[in-house]
């Protein structure tokens, strides 16, 4: 009590209060001189809830008022690190520390010159391409898909409350069909769900299982849930990609009584389901005579340090890009740098070797979530993985081999300056490219912008060429990772990191965080986990 008032000045008015106990996490602890596990005990009284809650966070009114001070945009950004800097040079003993040690700081940043790559042309199908444009989510929606799937046979799950939103649905989506080129030959055959509303996950998941039982021709099952719930949620996931695997496609009730927005969401629906049942939506060209096979690779780790770690591999298989196989391989609890990739990824190179009826001329791997002092780690453990399984599957003909690290968690920003207002700073277009000056002398790196950005301060991905056997050129690397950052199907438009590494990140969240096994290998095939 009173080291509180003499450091702090503050008095304790409770004195029966317990304390709250917090305990250390072990690998914190043995980053210090001594490895004992000690408690921490907190005064309830000083102590505050910090973040936001669930309520809070699905505010948008709330939300939009946080992203004013969370979402900066370019100028004000910049006028914030020039007042920061001109505190620290006024201040004395700041100066004094940096005179010490020979330092200086810069009045703000680098100015330095970029290039910025042509987006690719969107195929979108035979008779529709797009050529210069970022954003293409509109004509995606409203025109034939690439690789259209029949509807044959689907199934739609609800509580007697919600058929009357189920039956609108089915007409929606017939609609929403017919506008991307989807065949959609028959209604879904409606199922009830019976029971208590306080045992919805048992109720469910026996109706789901009693009835994937019956149907056994099924292409996939909509379930529409009554309220947000983890364990409903994950218990039809678990069912429908281990029990009995078939495509799934969960949807929250209330989302399907937003009437004004309705064709709009079953649209992306629409969308999503062609995708899990095997059909591109779109493609690009590569103006390359190679077979290239891109593959994706991340790690979901448990926050509350509980389960195993999960990594996802994620190739593509043919030259459109549009098809994929996927793997996970479970690890120990937050370990990063897999020692089990042999056997996921020549499975990879069978199922492309199948497909194409030869082995790829070219692979390019992009790794997620690899910090810097883990670089010699991966490349002595992972890329040795790789190039082994080439070497025994492949033979002489050893495919051209590049391993790409991606790096997303960065301080690095880069802003546009306005050519016709040297004192106005915009995001970078998608594109943009720095490959000098601020990159890393001993490494084969750049910084890319490949999302477009229209709130706030665009952050770049950095890329670490971590080992390559084929002298592949800077722009021809660069051109690739902003390319295939367009192929991803849950978005009509480039997203920050190549499309097979978001595949591989949803893959590892969803096996991670719900299903928590090995899904069916029936579905490897398919992007059942968008």
């Amino acid at each position: 009590m009173n080291y509180y008032k003499q450091q702090y000045d503050i008095t304790i008015t409770d004195l029966e209060q317990p304390l709250l106990v917090h305990r250390p996490k072990q690998n914190k602890i043995e980053r210090g001189r001594h490895k004992v596990l000690e408690l921490v005990c907190l005064i309830p009284e000083c102590s505050f809830m910090t973040g936001l809650t669930t309520e809070l966070a699905k505010d948008h009114k709330i939300m939009k008022d946080v992203a004013e001070y969370t979402r900066v945009p370019p100028n004000r950004r910049r006028l914030a690190v020039k007042e920061y800097i001109n505190k620290i040079r006024d201040n004395d003993e700041a100066s004094e520390i940096l005179n010490a040690w020979g330092l200086s700081i810069e009045d703000g940043g680098i100015e330095l010159s970029g290039r910025c790559i042509a987006p690719p042309t969107i195929i979108l199908n035979e008779n529709k391409s797009i050529k210069g444009q970022i954003d293409f989510g509109n004509d995606s929606a409203n025109n034939p898909c690439l690789e259209p799937i029949p509807i044959n046979d689907w199934a739609i799950f609800c509580n007697s409350i919600d058929k009357p939103r189920a039956d609108t649905f089915v007409q929606t989506y017939r609609h929403a069909c017919r506008k991307i080129g989807i065949e959609l030959k028959t209604d879904a055959n409606v199922c009830i769900v019976y029971g208590e509303r306080h045992r919805l996950v048992e109720n469910f998941s026996q109706t789901l299982i009693k009835h994937l039982n019956i149907m056994k021709h099924l292409q996939f099952v909509v379930v529409i849930v009554p309220a947000e719930i983890t364990e409903l949620y994950a218990a039809i996931k678990r069912i429908c990609c281990i029990d009995r695997p078939i495509p799934s496609q969960v949807i929250l009730s209330k989302t399907l009584g937003n009437e004004r927005q309705l064709r709009i969401i079953v649209a992306k629906i629409a969308l999503q389901i062609n995708c899990k049942l095997g059909g591109g939506l779109w493609t690009i060209r590569i103006p390359l005579v190679e077979k290239i096979m891109f593959v994706g690779i991340d790690v979901y780790h448990d926050p509350r340090n509980k389960n195993a770690s999960v990594l996802a591999l994620v190739a593509s298989l043919n030259e459109a890009q549009t098809k994929y196989y996927s793997r996970i391989v479970s690890q120990r609890t937050h370990q990063e740098v897999s020692d089990s990739l042999r056997a996921v990824f020549m499975d990879c190179m069978n199922a492309y070797q199948q497909r194409c009826g030869a082995w790829p001329d070219r692979v390019v791997v992009f790794r997620d979530g690899v910090g810097d002092g883990q670089l010699e780690l991966t490349k002595a453990t992972e890329v040795t993985q790789m190039l082994s399984v080439l070497g025994r599957n492949c033979g002489d003909n050893l495919p051209k081999f590049t391993f790409v690290v991606v790096q997303k968690r960065i301080s690095c920003r880069i802003f546009a300056q306005d050519p016709y207002n040297s004192s106005n700073y915009t995001n970078p277009p998608p594109g943009t490219v720095l490959d000098h000056t601020v990159t890393r002398r001993h490494l084969f790196d750049f910084f890319l912008v490949s999302q477009l950005v229209r709130q706030g301060t665009v952050s770049p991905t950095h890329y670490i060429v971590l080992d390559d056997n084929s002298n592949v050129k800077p722009d021809l690397i660069q051109k690739f990772a902003f390319a295939n950052s367009f192929l991803y199907y849950n978005w009509g438009g480039p997203i920050r990191v190549p499309a097979v590494c978001q595949y591989a990140h949803k893959l590892a969240f969803v096996v991670g965080q719900y299903i928590k096994d090995s899904p069916s290998q029936e579905l490897n095939s398919q992007l059942y986990y968008l």
